[in-house]
């Protein structure tokens, strides 16, 4: 990986973790492992302001069969991680969003935006479906048809 790819997922870790989100009292190493590994996927989307070329948001996705959908809204995906168990997260009809990065300064609609980008670069999907957390830690569904 390049050095500026290194320091982009250093970057979208620092902000998925920051002060006041979610993720902010885990260990951002934790976090670094996984934005790596979708970010070495090639399942993203990135958003970037066309004037300055400065990030607005980021979004990763795996592409899931209907059984591992299924793991993920139960929970038990989970399990498959802790028992070393592998997931087929690159061959599938669905698309599950995995990690979501907005920027600070971002306009609104950008998650917005990012969502739609993962619909447009994956046709051949029948829906997306997201776990989206809150900054009090609510979680909500949201799948929208595709196909």
């Amino acid at each position: 990986m390049t050095p500026a790819e290194l320091t982009l997922i250093d970057t979208l870790t620092a902000f998925f973790c920051r002060e006041g989100y979610p993720k902010h009292k885990d260990d951002p190493a934790v976090h670094r492992i996984h934005i790596d590994w979708e970010w070495r996927s090639g399942q993203w989307v990135m958003l970037t302001d066309k004037e300055s070329n400065r990030l607005l948001g980021w979004l990763s996705f795996y592409l899931v069969d209907e059984e591992t959908l299924a793991l993920f809204e139960s929970g038990e995906y989970e399990d498959y991680v802790r028992e070393g168990e592998l997931l087929n997260l690159i061959n599938g009809d669905h698309v599950y969003v995995a990690t979501t990065v907005v920027m600070p300064w971002a306009p609104e609609g950008t998650y917005r935006r990012l969502f739609d980008l993962a619909i447009d670069v994956n046709p051949q999907a029948k829906n997306i479906t997201a776990d989206l957390l809150n900054r009090k830690g609510k979680v909500r569904r949201v799948q929208r048809t595709i196909n």
